[in-house]
């Protein structure tokens, strides 16, 4: 069964797979059908075929400008997608099968003359039918199932055990008839618009944003428009601007297209610097175009970089073999600030966001920290247990309380002096990435090997943050800077999910 849009939840459910080959099915007859894990063993031979799926699902919209009651169709160039999932999520199975019914409305479907609007969208009503069955072609990408050339005349729902069809039509409404009279196929919305934009997602549940392909191992969000996302893969740099809802490449100008970090400078959010497998560029525009911005740096191979959040001009990169380098001027040239950093391997960089002077870097042998922007380095890893930290994160209301992830996590409250492990809860797995809410800083979200997990207290316990992503591979994390309670996550597949969660 289907929850309400307000309240939807990921509940378990069935999936059956029916395959046939193309033309061959006949009208008024119910061919047989596959379970999920014989559509996985099958996986290759269907691969191209013709299909159909019984099963239950859940509808998710991925933009939230909506003027009609999302339950019945979309709106104002809101994409739906409803998702079909197995009754029993077996080990490895969700994040590859979440896919696999992917069913796009149309892109644009409210258009308006005046006060006559012509919509063209689906009238089935996923929050009301029990089941579902559609048609289309299998095809395997990326580790994922997705059927393609959704063929709607041929697929139906079940409503209290009626199968209906599932359709598309063109419906003329007015603008008043949306809130004020039901329409025909549209009854009069319950919620608000601000209460609809509110509740378009399924709250504490994590949708995939796509785009699939690279594995996408950097996200950064605009720290004054959020709405604004950019993504570092093993393809190249991908930008949104409707919050993941539709991504498109930004390359132009990158020698090479392995992105290795991304950064986005907090008073210009026009302006970022990428690390990629070819050195460092800069862009000035959005990331339209880039420009090579890594001189006096020795070494193509820069991993990880970060930004002075005071004087943004100034930025580290912390590099495989050649330790940390350092800049003035935006990148113009580089200089070597390894004194005292008795390894070249930095893994991680961190700014002390109130006194930017102060600069941590995690190496394959231990953390340093500098007190005068890297001309000098000093080892604070006393009673840190391990000396494989990858990930850094400091309080941004208490720069003397940082974090310190690997294998767990680790916390000191004085500046590195001393440290104590805060991993109650977490799986025994890589931490892959930390970030701490700004508004309260006692939340704290870790991306590992199992899922995302979150803790309220400090860092003292945590817990799973959904299930959705419990076998995926996680390689970074941003969140909201205005509205905390929002996260995105980038998955070694290729794909960004997002949860909005509820307080």
């Amino acid at each position: 069964m289907f929850k309400s849009q307000a309240g939807l939840s990921l509940i378990t459910w069935m999936l059956l797979i029916t395959a046939f080959s193309a033309g061959c099915a006949l009208p008024g007859l119910k061919p047989d059908y596959l379970t999920v894990p014989e559509v996985w063993q099958d996986a290759e031979s269907l691969d191209g075929k013709q299909v159909r799926v019984r099963g239950y699902g859940f509808f998710e919209f991925v933009q939230s400008l909506v003027l009609c009651e999302p339950a019945r169709c979309d709106c104002n160039e809101s994409n739906g997608t409803l998702v079909l999932v197995e009754e029993e999520i077996q080990p490895g199975h969700y994040n590859k099968i979440n896919d696999l019914a992917q069913i796009y409305i149309s892109g644009k479907s409210l258009n308006c003359r005046g006060d006559e609007c012509t919509m063209e969208c689906s009238p089935f009503d996923p929050t009301a039918a029990d089941e579902f069955e559609f048609v289309g072609t299998l095809r395997s990408k990326f580790g994922n199932l997705y059927l393609e050339d959704l063929d709607l005349m041929a697929s139906r729902q079940r409503v209290n055990d009626n199968w209906l069809p599932i359709e598309t039509g063109k419906y003329s409404i007015t603008r008043a008839s949306l809130y004020e009279s039901p329409a025909a196929a549209l009854p009069k919305p319950s919620l608000s618009p601000a209460q609809l934009t509110e509740t378009i997602m399924p709250p504490d549940v994590w949708i995939s944003h796509g785009p699939g392909g690279q594995g996408i191992g950097s996200l950064v969000i605009g720290p004054a428009t959020p709405a604004t996302l950019y993504a570092g893969t093993g393809n190249g740099v991908l930008k949104s601007t409707d919050g993941g809802g539709n991504w498109r490449e930004i390359n132009s100008g990158l020698a090479n297209t392995q992105i290795l970090d991304l950064v986005i400078d907090p008073v210009d959010p026009s302006t970022l610097y990428a690390a990629t497998a070819g050195g460092v560029f800069k862009s000035t525009d959005g990331g339209e175009s880039w420009n090579t911005a890594g001189t006096g740096i020795t070494t193509p191979y820069i991993h990880v970089l970060v930004i002075d959040p005071q004087t943004p001009g100034i930025l580290y990169a912390g590099s495989d073999g050649k330790g940390v380098f350092k800049t003035m001027n935006g990148g113009k040239s580089w200089s070597e600030a390894n004194h005292g950093l008795f390894d070249p391997f930095s893994n991680a960089l961190a700014v002390d966001p109130g006194t930017p002077t102060v600069v941590y870097t995690a190496t394959s042998n231990g953390l340093y920290k500098s007190l005068d922007r890297a001309e000098s380095w000093s080892r604070v890893d006393h009673d840190l247990t391990t000396w494989n930290i990858t990930v850094l994160a400091i309080d941004p209301q208490k720069p003397s309380t940082l974090f310190a992830g690997g294998h767990g996590v680790y916390k000191s409250t004085d500046g590195g002096a001393n440290w104590s492990s805060v991993s109650a809860g977490l799986p025994d797995v890589a931490v892959a990435a930390l970030v701490i809410d700004p508004q309260q800083p006692s939340t704290l979200y870790a991306a590992t090997a199992r899922g995302v997990y979150k803790s309220t207290d400090g860092g003292m316990s945590w817990r799973p943050l959904g299930n959705e992503l419990a076998y995926a591979m996680l390689g970074s994390l941003v969140i909201d800077p205005v509205k905390p309670a929002t996260l995105y996550v980038g998955t070694a597949g290729g794909d960004v999910y997002v949860i909005r969660q509820t307080k």
